[in-house]
């Protein structure tokens, strides 16, 4: 959710700091409709994280496949890899302490007091570990620093605040309003019904009960026929055009996206660009000299004191005197429209939008190598995938800078590779655990192993390490894979007490490993296949990035 978030913070501030320079220009070209109109593309862009997540969450893949140099996505990428910065920082601060607990023998022996056994994650207690394991990736930071909690509490108060002012106004509304019938004397034979209300200010038109519209009049004005019918004119030119509906949609965003100021600036001024497309609308139904008396019904409207509140959904004629100035211009001059310069805003505006529709170039020749696995270690053309043992009979893509070393039979207890070079150095412990990650096959069958897996129907619903000096943290399910797979985290001891009392030098050496490992399994196959990279390097989403890259040969 996180990424798409960011993606539409930047997309929607794209768009919003390109058009607040080139709206007062672009309305002699496009009209003041259109540029009201170029403010749906950010609404496009902030609203693009709901379908996205919900493709996600039903089909297992991204929605937008397509790559791109311009996508936003390349700078979120280079987000994450700024996070990495910070684990290795939070690493390097447990490590710390873990050693100092280590010099003392006390650590150390506790373990070795529980030789065998597994760790559960509710039994550990030491503050710095906790806070190291669970600030591993931006959304954990989220979680751990309460900022997720810090966000919906902010949008379940605007949402109220919106949901009580509204309800209230309408309350009273339905309590003082009276029933005025409207003649209109511009289009003849026209004839409306209104309400009148006690209450200084604009006429307005607002939702009374349901989806229905009316319009509203302050009792002041209705002695004054003119500016009764401009208005009346003015309201029904707002529902034709469906602004109240775009009003709900501004509040709901800012409510959604409060921390974001350029969201806010966004939804005053399109606001400011509804009443000119609306006067502009107005306008191109009327002679000169009608121009000239509705620019003073506005004038006429200014007049009276009332002051709307930025969540009010209500469209009314009032607005500052700046306001009316650009209103009443917008009326009086001829707009020569361009065609040309419409279609290249308009291919601007859907290319910047299109920034938040593909996804970033992560694969290249340059970054990863496709290596298929089987029973010897070797490298084969996708021509000989038929030769592949089922045991090993996978396709995936190694990280950058890693290697994939040679079918290992001896490695864990069904063979597998190392990805190369080392993370970590210690003492007795296996290559596996000081390696940059690994490809380790494992039995489906039985859980006696190093690695073994629980089923619920077709989907992994646990795992099993039997590994001594390890600790095990269970992360969960995941989805959009080659198979069903199980997340987990495993952190081992890299020296027996004895080896780090007898190291000379102990303020560069890492006590402990830790890796993100994915179980991968298909129920009625007799393997599965765990995928590793160490957590030094390397986050969460990288490992769910690599795995996604397996795909089984049968």
């Amino acid at each position: 959710m996180g990424k798409y978030v960011l993606a539409a913070v930047l997309v929607s501030s794209l768009l919003t700091l390109f058009l607040l320079p080139v709206r007062k220009g672009l309305r002699r070209f496009v009209g003041s409709i259109g540029v009201y109109a170029l403010w749906l593309f950010v609404a496009i862009s902030l609203l693009l994280p709901f379908p996205q997540m919900v493709y996600k969450a039903v089909a297992g893949r991204e929605l937008f496949q397509q790559q791109s140099k311009f996508s936003v996505m390349n700078l979120v990428d280079l987000a994450q890899k700024n996070q990495k910065a910070v684990d290795n920082k939070s690493e390097n601060e447990y490590n710390s302490v873990k050693k100092t607990s280590l010099s003392t023998g006390e650590t150390a022996q506790n373990k070795l007091s529980q030789q065998g056994d597994i760790i559960d994650e509710s039994s550990r207690t030491d503050p710095a570990r906790l806070k190291e394991e669970e600030v591993q990736t931006w959304k954990d930071y989220v979680k751990t620093y309460g900022l997720y909690e810090i966000w919906l509490l902010g949008f379940l108060l605007l949402a109220v605040r919106q949901f009580v002012q509204e309800r209230k106004f309408r309350k009273y509304l339905l309590e003082e309003r009276s029933c005025v019938s409207v003649q209109s004397t511009i289009e003849k034979g026209s004839r409306r019904t209104c309400y009148g209300i006690p209450l200084e200010g604009s006429p307005f038109l607002f939702r009374s009960r349901g989806i229905k519209l009316d319009i509203y009049l302050p009792e002041q004005i209705l002695p004054e026929d003119e500016v009764v019918d401009y208005a009346v004119l003015h309201e029904s030119m707002h529902q034709r055009h469906g602004d109240i509906w775009w009003s709900y949609l501004r509040n709901f965003l800012v409510a959604l996206y409060w921390f974001h100021p350029l969201v806010w600036l966004a939804a005053r001024l399109s606001r400011e660009d509804c009443e000119l497309a609306c006067d502009e609308a107005v306008a191109a139904q009327l002679s000169e000299k009608q121009k000239t008396a509705y620019g003073k019904s506005l004038l006429f409207v200014a007049a009276l004191q009332h002051k709307t509140g930025f969540f009010s959904v209500a469209t009314n004629m009032q607005g500052s005197k700046s306001q009316l100035e650009k209103r009443i211009r917008c009326i009086c001059s001829k707009q020569r429209k361009s065609k040309c310069v419409t279609a290249l805003v308009l291919i601007l505006a859907i290319a910047l939008c299109g920034c938040g529709m593909t996804t970033s170039v992560k694969t290249s020749h340059a970054d990863t190598e496709t290596v298929t696995l089987t029973e010897s270690g070797t490298e084969m053309d996708t021509e000989t995938v038929t030769q592949r043992q089922t045991v090993m009979d996978i396709t995936l893509e190694v990280p950058k800078g890693l290697t994939l070393e040679s079918y290992d039979a001896a490695l864990g207890d069904y063979g597998g590779c190392l990805l190369k070079p080392d993370a970590y150095v210690g003492g007795y412990a296996p290559d596996e655990w000081k390696a940059a990650g690994y490809v380790m096959r494992f039995s489906t069958q039985n859980n006696e192993g190093s690695f073994g897996v629980l089923w619920q129907g077709d989907q992994i619903s646990d795992v099993t390490i039997q590994w001594n000096h390890t600790e095990m943290k269970r992360l969960g399910n995941l989805s959009g894979l080659a198979s069903s797979a199980y997340l987990i985290q495993t952190e081992h001891d890299l020296y027996t007490a004895a080896e780090w009392s007898e190291l000379e030098n102990t303020e560069n050496a890492e006590p402990v490993s830790n890796y993100w490992c994915i179980m991968m399994a298909r129920k009625g196959d007799a393997y599965g296949y765990a995928i590793a990279l160490n957590a030094k390097n390397y986050t969460k989403q990288d490992t769910i990035a690599f795995a996604k890259t397996v795909q089984y040969d049968k």
